[in-house]
Formats: structure tokens, sequence, C-alpha cells
């Protein structure tokens, strides 16, 4: 029999309940940390109360929270739960009710789909609201435990319900057991239909005294008030046992698993010394005689410890005769030995106190019947000592219901129970291993969006993921044993989603089982990805995952010597859809129980994905996102386009230091400024920083002085020295304004004029030569260069990253906006950007002339052109199947400077709510049928709805009709309050839609067809 063994620590008082100078350190430390530069991630600095029950309130104290509290949602073992409403915005504190089921540990939040940075002094511990001196036995139950301890010295066995809704709390029903009973309990794990549970009960005096084996059934379902109705039945014969010495002290008891045999632990008078008894059940000769003496091992108890640390094998029934697992104290070392009827053999020892063993049975099973079991493993248990594993059919996740040690401050005994998690079997975040508490409990965002390369190259914002859609699963467990993984669907977690589970997804139905409206939401089964395919899941190995499964078995193979080891698979996300949840499950038992004899958790003929399976660890929750990358462009103030193509082999005639432009309006310079001439894009940059100087073939020059030509509709520019590049000049029409369909767009740009010189060193402020917007960069991609903060705030709602890698800024020249024939001037335009556009990929490369050249393939890639005006005088305008967006400085000028007044911060405000207006229109966003570019409806892209946080606290101040969202066909007509209001939000029909969800969004409902969380992906 091959033995393993790890221990679990019972902490004290101590450890979860900090002194009242603990708690004033972390008062101020919280205080502190608050004036610290916003982290990217949220961040919990404190809870309190530092302990609580389900059902409590818990509040949250932190920084980088979403100030709308539905967006806050925290993460805790296996559970989700939204913050509860509240009047204040929740930045920095917010509320939440602790949900039935969770054990002690670690809590974390995610705001806005961002995972959160874990930094917390203490644990969030559940501590039950009970009183029971003297607890010194814990057995676990059917959604209750067993406890035995000593009411005001006297030994009492009682039931704890723990799922309790009314009245709220756990609840204790005493047992009606008589008198002179041993408080110490031991399960049956298998006998008969129902459950036992056991004591040893004294019958008489006889020279020491004479003692019982009693057991009683569960109560299945019976009220708390009828426990007391439980009948107790012998389980020995007359005769049963007794030592015969005097002070005869039990100090455990240890059941079988068939319930055929028992141990019993005692003192050998008032010494340290004591013996295991073995007692059969009945008088059974197969089971043998009692045996005062089992092994013939003579056992140490030391005091002051009330408990014996005593657990069966599991080698039991049919097949032979159980041993029984025992620990020996000293004053700091624990010996284990294993005892059965030939002898006892030195299983080796640890430098601590232990006072329990339990063995994991459901990894010590299954039970053979060619010979003895091959390998054990068993947990023991320090401090208090008084705790028991407990199944699935208690919690959704296996782990530890401990005595503690709750006696205050002031001394007054008050031991309860607290719950914790099992410390062996576990889902470990790979870059931090010894800190598995930021994956566990929390929402991790994994890139699901594979085009364009440079997605892995950038990086991710989250370190366990190592590829486009995948990310690396590391468990930990019991060495040389096969471990079980399944994927599950959570319920959607933003803030405009049910927070009860939703109706799922009717396409999901072959492949998920959801949980009851009441139930979990573990398995809403409402993700999207069931829609089209199920191409997502759990393989082994990263180069070979094109058929990824949803359940898994993983073999943890380490060196022979060590106990538990590390495994790695890989989770594949689903592809196009942002928001899509999984969640993983880790076992010790198979989920589908092939080879299992006995199935508790199923009926016969339950399908296994119905079960509520004995889960031992969850993953954190894994959502896709997508990303897609903005390249920037900034028009020179100055400059303007070449009316003649310049050939440096042929450019005798005016002269090689000479350039045809456009003139009138369509040209801006005066003689003496120093300029740049440059030619459009001709290729994607590679790496570096591919500025105008470099990928358009810059040449410096200065103005010496210009005449007229081409009978006034060009000039001629002479120039300092000769030029010694190629540039080619756009056509042009009739009325000679540049036309673009020759695929060209050769121009110049007035760098340093007077004292502005932005090619100095230091230079000018970039602003005073080209139209540019300021606005801060945010870093919630911790990857990368990132995020436009107010952008943020819309496209996190949509579980879409927007960046803005600072290595794609570039410069278009100088375009006057009006063209004589304005129903030609948009689509004039879009030649235009398409010049400058690095990333195009035309759908018709080979003919500038045509549409489908200015038109390109899906893309993450978006161009943003900051711009003068143009002839509507809007602020921004779109155009999705070009990936373009035109960003107009004059009419922001003429809007808030000149006519609103605004500051600079309010500037900031009003071009986040053009740009993140402008980028959902990329996601075709409420375009309808008839949205064409030749004959625009005037609500073609827009909607008519409020943001969906509308009327919520934090989502924006003022009335309702401030409160609109980012589409709104009226914008913010013109009105300074709206117009640079801070909150800049989505209509939840724009997010993810109304149909799907099976709530109402809001009406009417202008989604159709697309969605930014659904649309595809590259857009």
């Amino acid at each position: 029999m091959r033995i393993y063994g790890a221990y679990h620590r019972v902490p004290s008082r101590a450890d979860v309940i900090p002194s009242a100078a603990e708690k004033q350190e972390a008062k101020l430390r919280r205080t502190q940390e608050l004036l610290w530069p916003p982290n990217p991630r949220p961040q919990i600095l404190d809870v309190l109360p530092y302990y609580g029950w389900w059902g409590e309130l818990l509040y949250i104290f932190g920084q980088g929270f979403s100030p709308i509290y539905a967006s806050n949602v925290a993460h805790f073992h296996s559970n989700a739960f939204t913050a509860i409403e509240t009047t204040d915005k929740t930045e920095n504190e917010f509320k939440v009710g602790i949900p039935a089921g969770v054990r002690s540990g670690f809590p974390n939040v995610a705001s806005s789909g961002i995972g959160g940075e874990y930094i917390l002094d203490y644990p969030l511990s559940i501590i039950a609201p009970l009183s029971m001196p003297g607890l010194v036995s814990v057995v676990e139950g059917t959604n209750c435990v067993y406890v035995g301890y000593l009411n005001n010295g006297d030994p009492t066995i009682a039931i704890v319900y723990l799922y309790v809704s009314y009245p709220p709390g756990p609840q204790i029903a005493v047992i009606d057991h008589g008198v002179d009973i041993d408080p110490f309990l031991s399960r049956v794990a298998l006998y008969g239909v129902d459950k036992e549970y056991c004591y040893v009960k004294k019958v008489a005096d006889t020279g020491g005294e004479k003692k019982h084996v009693y057991c009683f059934t569960e109560p299945l379902l019976v009220p708390v008030e009828r426990a007391h109705l439980h009948e107790d039945k012998a389980t020995c014969g007359e005769d049963c046992f007794d030592p015969d010495v005097a002070n005869f002290n039990i100090k455990g008891i240890a059941s079988s698993d068939q319930g055929n045999v028992f141990f019993v632990a005692y003192h050998l008078g008032n010494s340290n010394y004591g013996r295991v008894l073995r007692v059969p059940r009945g008088n059974n000769p197969s089971n043998k005689m009692i045996n005062p003496q089992f092994g013939g091992a003579a056992l140490t108890f030391k005091f002051p410890h009330y408990r014996a640390g005593i657990v069966a094998d599991t080698k039991d029934g049919m097949w032979g005769n159980p041993g029984v697992f025992a620990v020996t104290n000293f004053s700091d070392y624990s010996g284990f030995v294993h005892i059965t009827d030939s002898g006892y053999t030195n299983l080796g020892g640890l430098d601590k106190v232990v006072v329990d063993l339990e063995t994991d049975r459901r990894v010590s099973w299954p039970y053979v019947d060619t010979g003895p079991i091959a390998q054990v493993r068993w947990y023991a248990i320090t401090n208090m000592g008084v705790a028991t594993l407990s199944d699935d059919t208690l919690h959704d996740i296996r782990g530890w219901v401990d005595g503690f040690d709750a006696s205050d401050d002031d001394g007054n005994a008050a031991d309860t129970l607290m719950l914790s998690v099992n410390n062996v079997s576990q889902i470990l975040m790979s870059s931090d291993p010894d800190n598995p508490v930021n994956i566990v409990n929390n929402q991790l965002e994994i890139v699901a969006s594979e085009v364009p390369d440079l997605q892995a190259q950038i990086g991710f914002p989250n370190p366990e993921q190592i590829a486009p859609r995948y990310a690396k699963i590391t468990i930990k467990g019991w060495n040389n044993m096969e471990y079980y993984l399944r994927v599950l669907d959570p319920r959607d977690f933003a803030g405009y989603a049910p927070t009860v589970n939703p109706a799922p997804n009717p396409l999901a139905l072959d492949y998920c089982r959801p949980a009851s409206s009441m139930g979990p939401y573990l398995n809403a089964c409402d993700n999207q990805v069931w829609s089209n395919n199920t191409d997502f899941g759990l393989c082994l190995d990263y180069y070979n995952c094109s058929n990824p499964v949803q359940d898994i078995a993983v073999m943890i193979q380490g060196p022979p010597n060590e106990v538990t080891w590390t495994a790695v698979l890989y989770l594949k996300m689903p592809a196009q859809y942002s928001g899509d949840n999984l969640i993983l499950q880790l076992s010790e038992v198979d989920f589908e129980w092939s080879g299992w004899p006995v199935n508790p958790y199923c009926s016969g003929t339950q399908d296994p994905k119905d079960c509520k399976m004995p889960v031992d660890s969850y993953s954190g929750v894994y959502t896709s996102w997508k990303r897609e990358f903005v390249e920037r462009e900034m028009m020179f103030k100055w400059g303007g386009l070449l009316y003649h193509d310049f050939d440096p082999e042929n450019c005798s005639d005016p002269g090689c230091d000479k350039i045809f432009i456009f003139s009138g309006y369509w040209t801006n310079f005066e003689p003496l400024d120093e300029i740049w001439v440059f030619t459009e894009t001709t290729n994607i940059p590679s790496s570096g920083n591919p500025s105008y100087l470099s990928e358009y073939k810059a040449e410096k020059r200065y103005i010496m002085g210009y005449e007229s030509s081409c009978n006034g509709h060009c000039m001629i520019l002479t120039l300092d020295s000769i030029l010694t590049n190629k540039y080619e000049a756009t056509n042009f029409d009739d009325y000679y304004e540049p036309k673009f369909t020759n695929g060209k767009g050769a121009g110049f740009g007035v760098i340093h004029r007077d004292s502005i010189d932005c090619d100095a060193n230091p230079p000018n402020p970039i602003e005073d030569c080209f139209y540019k917007f300021k606005y801060d960069k945010a870093i919630n991609d911790s990857s990368s260069e990132g995020q436009i903060p107010y952008i943020n705030n819309a496209f996190n709602d949509a579980y879409t990253f927007i960046l803005d890698p600072l290595d794609y800024i570039g410069s278009v020249p100088y375009l006057y906006y009006n063209f004589s024939d304005n129903q030609e001037a948009n689509i004039r335009w879009f030649r235009f950007h398409q010049l400058f556009f690095k990333n195009r990929d035309p759908i018709n490369p080979n003919d500038p002339a045509s549409d489908d050249w200015w038109k390109n393939h899906d893309s993450n890639f978006f161009h943003v052109l900051d711009c003068w005006r143009d002839y509507n005088n809007r602020r921004g305008f779109a155009r999705p199947d070009s990936h373009v967006i035109f960003v107009l400085y004059q009419s922001h000028y003429d809007l808030c400077d000149s006519w609103l007044g605004c500051n600079s911060y309010e500037w900031n405000i009003l071009f986040n709510r053009v740009i993140t207006h402008e980028l959902a229109h990329e996601f075709w966003v409420n375009w309808y049928y008839y949205c064409l570019i030749d004959n625009p409806a005037p609500d073609c892209g827009h909607c008519p709805n409020s943001a969906w946080c509308a009327g919520l606290p934090g989502c924006e101040s003022g009335d309702i009709d401030e409160q609109r969202c980012s589409m709104h066909m009226l914008g913010c007509s013109n009105d300074k309050t709206k117009c640079t209001s801070s909150s800049i939000r989505f209509d939840c029909n724009e997010l993810r839609g109304s149909t799907v969800e099976g709530i109402e969004c809001s009406s009417p409902n202008y989604e159709q067809p697309f969605h930014i969380r659904t649309k595809n992906d590259p857009e």
C-alpha cells in the first residue's frame, strides 16, 4: 500500500481576526494607498468585517472600481456577485452580500470586465455565528454537519444546518442521545442506503466501564425541531467492549467505509499512553472479535489535546478487514502509524502538532477485488483539529468545515465553525504559483482576436494567456493521480445583463446543461458561441488543439518522492464573441463516472452533465475580449497637395528645385516656411516608428518663392535646393479639384514658421503644426500603451479593447474641406484616407478608380484622422467598410471654445465623446438596410435611446435627458452639460442586444443586425 499525506492547518483567531491596532494600521494604509496613482486594475485594499457568514453585508474598499455599482462584481470561489445598489458612486467602495456556499479566502473584484489585483492583508473568514464551547468533533452530513462538543461540560451531539433561509443563519438542533456519551463522531461512508453517524456511549460500570458504539441515520429533509426523534441503535452485542481499566478515556472514533468495523482510541488511565480498540458491528464472527489493543500498537496521546487523530483506511468489506491510521503526539512532533491485524507500520511524521486525520476516500477509491488497494491519501489536521472533508453535497466547492477557536480578546470561549477550501487540489496561476488568489477569485481577460499578427507581438493583458484565444492552465494535485476538468458557461457579468440566470441560448442545449433559474450561476449556458460552433474547450497540447473538448482527464506525474505536483493543459476560448465567459471545474472524480461502483451524486439514468459534481477547485472566470487597433494620422495645419508629379530625372522644366501645387483654398503656406515634401504610404511598416519622415520618402526644404501657373489652377513653389525623390501627384477633376482616383497623393506640410518650430530640439508642441487632439492614455491592457480613458468606459462594457499604439502615428497633407460636388465629397475623403492608411487591405487593390479600392476587407485596424473640418461642419464621421474615422478640429473649436467656453478638460471630454461615437460606427451598430452613403437616412447608425445605465448612480449627474447613449441621433444637442458629461456609454442594444438576453433592453430596438460584442472578428 502506498501512502500519501498532506496537512491542513486550521487557523487560529489571531490569524484571521485582526487586533484593534492591526485594524487601525490597515485603515491608515488604505487611506495612503488611495492617494497612489491610479492602477490600471481595480484593487481591493480592505474588507469589513474581516469575518462573517452567508447573507451578511460585506463592505469592499479599494480603488479603480466602476462608479456604476452594477459594473462591479466580486468573485469569490465559484461565486460571482454584483454590488448592491447604492445612492453613492462606487469608485472606492461598494457593498455586497456574502453568498451562500463560499468558504474562507480572498475575494477579488472585476470592474467593467477588468479583473482585479489582490493586495489584502487578511482573508475574509467565513465563520458561523454559533457558540459551541468545547467543540471536539465535526462530521459532514447532507446539507448539514454533525458536531460533538462540551456544552457547559455536558457532552452534546447536535446537527448544524448551514443552509437555512429563514430565519437566516445556521441553526443547531441537539440530538436526544441520552447521557454518558463521548462527543466524538464518525460517519459511515457507504453503509446501506442511509448515512450513519456513530459515537461511543457508556452502558454500565464493570471493572472500568462498559461502552457501546451507537449509530443513528441521517434525518434527510426532517425539520430542525424534529431532530430528537432520531433513534440510536446499538452496534455490538450485550458484552460489547470494556478494556477493564480505570478512567477509560475515549479520544476518538473512526468507522470503516462499510460500517462493519469501528476503531476507538482511548487512554490508559491518566497517562499519555493509549491504545486503539477494534469493535466489529454486532458479533459477526466474520468480522473477528473485539481487540482492545489492535495490532499490538501502543500510542502516545500527548495532553492537553483532547482529540486523537484516527481514521480507517479504505481496504474494507468483502475484500478484507480494514486497518486504521493513527497519529501519535509529542510536544512539537507528530508521528503517523498504519495499524492492521498483523501489526503496525510507522509512516514518518511532521514537525507539527497534529490532532486529527482524514482519509481522502474519493481518491483512495475505487475498491478492487484482486488485492490490497494501491494508494491511500490522507490529511493531517493541525491546530484545533476538529475538521472534516466535505462532499459537494454541502458546497459548490469541496473543502473543510473546521472547528474554530473564536475566543475573544477577553478570553471568553466561543468555539464555532469556519469554512475553508481544499488545500491540495487547486488551479494555480502559473506566473505566480504561490499566490493562486489572482486566478481563482477573479475575472481574466483573454484576447480572442486573432488578427492582425501583432496581437501576440504586443502581448496580452493577462499573464496566463500565451496566444490569441489560448490560456495556459496549471493544476496542482496529488502526485501520480488522474484529475478531471470540465468547462462551464457562467452567466454574463456585464452591468446591463440580468443578475439572475437568464434564459439559456436555445442552440446551447445539445452541449450545455443550464442550472435552474434559482440555482447557481455556474452554467447559465447563455454564451453567444453556442449559436454557430463549439470550437472551444480544453486540450493537452497547444500545438494540437483543433478539436478541443469540454471535459478532459489529466495525469499528474512528478518525481516519486513528491506528495503533490503540477500539470499543464490549455483552454481555447471562443472566437468572435466578446464577453463570452468560461469557468473550469477541477475534480478528483471523473465527471462521466466511468468505472464507479457507487454514484451518490446522480440517479442511475441521469445524464452526468446534469449532476451536481464533487468539485475540488474552480478556476477564475475566463472572458473573451476583442482587441482593435487605432492607426492615427494627424493633418498638417499648413501645406497642400502636389498638382503635378515630380521626377528628379526629368525636372529641367521648370527646374529640380520647384514643385507644382494646387492653388487657392487647396493650399495654405507662406514664403520662408520650412516644409516636408512627402508621398502617400507604400507599405505596412514592419517595425520602428514609421512617421512621415521615413515612411513617406520625406525631404525637408525651405520655400523661397512662388508664382501662379496653370491658368490660375496651380502654383509653382521654388525651394532652397533640389529634390532627390520621385513624388506622384493626385489627378484632378473638371473643376481642378483633387480626385485621388489614380491612387496617388504626394503633398507638403509646414514644420517651421517664424517662432513655431516643430522639428527643433526641443520642438514646439506638435499641436502647433498639426491638427491633433490631446487625450491622456490609460493602460487597462497592461501589455501595451493603450487605451483612451473615456473610450474605455464605453468599450469595456462591450469587452473590447481599443488600443492606440504609439508607433502608428503618422501625418497627412493639409486638405481643404469643401468640394464642389458635395455628393462626391465623402468618397474623396475616403480615397484620401486610404492613401495614407498603412494597414489598408483594399477589396480591389489594383483599380484605385473603383469603389472597392477605398473599401477594405474586414480588419482589426481602424484609421483615425485628426483633420480640420468638413463641408457639413460635422465634429466627426466614419465609414465602417473603409475602416476610417475623421475627427474634425474646427467644428470642435467652434462649439467648445467659441460657443460653449470649454476649458481644456471639457475639450478632452468632447473629443472622447466624438471618437467613441465614431468607433462604434465601425461595428455597424444601428445600421439600417437603407443606411447608404449616397442617400443616408437622418438617423443612419444612430438611435434615440438612453445609455444602458441611465438612472443608475454614477452613470451621469443631472436629469435623465442628459443620459443619452453615445449613439443618440441628437448627439449632445450643442448643450455644454451634455457635450462635456464624462459619462460616455452605449445603449445595451449596441452592446449585445435584447433578444438573446431574454430581457427588454430599451425601446425602440435600433440594434439590428449587429452589436459590438457579436460582430464578426475581425470587424
